[in-house]
């Protein structure tokens, strides 16, 4: 490494680095800045910030912080909660047909099989 040698990683050098405006920055160009409760709100302002809300913080106090800070108009990186995520559900009438259709492409697929093997044997 220390002597460049072919085929050997690479040392850090000042070129590799970001430019220093951009250095630190989250890809929406915002600082990002994670936070614990709603007070801290009020120390950063919304339109150099995004607010990144804390792994430890509860479900609760989650919902409420993105309350405030859509309030105050923030924009929140990690908003999913368990209240606003949506599951997709399946309706009953698709899952009915969908082993027919599975049924129908593993026969297909057989009799495909079997035509190779007799063609294979004819030669």
């Amino acid at each position: 490494m220390r002597k460049k040698r072919k085929g050997w990683a690479l040392s850090p050098a000042i070129g590799y680095g970001s430019h220093r405006k951009y250095r630190g920055l989250h890809p929406s160009g915002l600082k990002e800045i994670i936070i614990h409760n709603v007070n801290e709100l009020e120390n950063v302002s919304p339109d150099q910030t995004a607010i990144r809300i804390s792994a430890t913080v509860g479900e609760r106090n989650r919902l409420r912080i993105i309350e405030h800070a859509q309030q105050l108009g923030y924009k929140i990186l990690n908003p999913k909660t368990s209240k606003t995520a949506e599951v997709e559900t399946i309706p009953p009438t698709e899952l009915e047909s969908e082993p027919e259709k599975i049924e129908n492409h593993v026969e297909s697929e057989n009799t495909i099989a079997e035509s190779e093997k007799s063609e294979k044997i004819e030669d």
